[in-house]
């Protein structure tokens, strides 16, 4: 091996067990290996070089024929230059077909086997709503239809305003396999949800996908996921800025999740029908900020959940 081909090895080939075949060339004659990668895995490496040979190599090209049902690369090598001609002489002729052990070859791999470390999973197929609703839920919802349900069956049910985008975007591990792309439209509950006046006294926990658009930049910094229209005013808070929301789960401008909320004191003060927003902010009672990027499943239950609890996948 030369000391580019050993650096190419070492710095590329070694430790990245997705490459199995190498064809290398510039040196001659052709030659085969078979070298063993960090993983213990087979890499088949290949010299290919014709420049030797008669006419410079005589356009010599080679074939690769991956056989997956054999289990088989099958190799030829040929000059479709001098197949094309019409008078050959004895030198041209012995070139037309190179027929040694290093130029016509089968190459056998267990194709499923050697990339079983890196082949990537079939994704699971949605899970139905109701294995998402687990004692405590509160609402869930989600957005693999145009349906602004709450999938809990507590009426925590969603109107839009504006022009939400469904799609068909989704994490692998996300329940439902679609979402709904904000840009400008937010969602809220209807008028009289149990959530608008929900306290939490026994803690809750709050769940969501959600993917930021590649161009997502600070100009789109703190739009909420999930926010309460209610001030900390409302709640009888007077530290810190108490025209801020009562709760709010944004994106900071560091594309970083930020849950900042009022909490409740011993008396138990809390916001009284105050509507539930996903997909805006508020400051004193008005939409200051709207979220940019797709949203999935949300869920809320009320009380901490363990993390085999969680809707994610495991």
């Amino acid at each position: 091996m030369s000391d580019f081909g050993q650096r190419l090895w070492n710095d590329l080939v070694k430790d990245n067990d997705q490459i199995f075949l190498t064809l290398n060339g510039h040196f001659w004659p052709p030659g085969r290996t078979v070298l063993r990668n960090s993983a213990g895995n087979e890499v088949h490496a290949h010299i290919t070089n014709y420049q030797d040979r008669y006419y410079g190599g005589s356009a010599m090209i080679r074939l690769y024929h991956f056989d997956l049902a054999r289990g088989v690369i099958d190799v030829e090598t040929f000059s479709p230059w001098l197949l094309a001609q019409r008078k050959l002489n004895v030198l041209a002729e012995q070139e037309i077909l190179r027929s040694g052990p290093l130029d016509y070859f089968s190459v056998e791999i267990d194709f499923a086997k050697r990339f079983a470390g890196f082949a990537p999973v079939a994704e699971p197929k949605p899970r139905p709503a109701r294995e998402m609703v687990i004692p405590g839920t509160v609402a869930y919802w989600r957005f693999d239809s145009r349906d602004l349900r709450d999938l809990s069956g507590h009426g925590n049910d969603l109107v839009a305003s504006g022009t939400p985008s469904w799609t068909s975007e989704h994490h692998r591990s996300q329940p439902g396999h679609g979402s709904v792309f904000l840009d400008g439209a937010y969602f809220k509950t209807v008028p009289g949800a149990p959530l608008n006046k929900a306290t939490f006294q026994r803690g809750y926990t709050i769940e969501a996908f959600f993917k930021l658009p590649a161009d997502f930049n600070s100009s789109h910094a703190w739009g909420a996921l999930l926010s309460r229209l209610g001030t900390g005013r409302d709640a009888g808070k007077t530290g810190d800025d108490p025209s801020e929301p009562v709760a709010t789960l944004s994106l900071s401008d560091g594309h970083a999740l930020q849950w900042a909320t009022f909490p409740l004191n011993q008396n138990g003060i809390s916001t009284a029908q105050d509507v539930c927003l996903m997909g805006a902010y508020t400051y004193d009672r008005k939409i200051d900020k709207t979220f940019y990027g797709w949203i999935g499943d949300v869920r809320i239950v009320d009380r901490p959940l363990a993390e085999r609890e969680f809707m994610v996948r495991r």
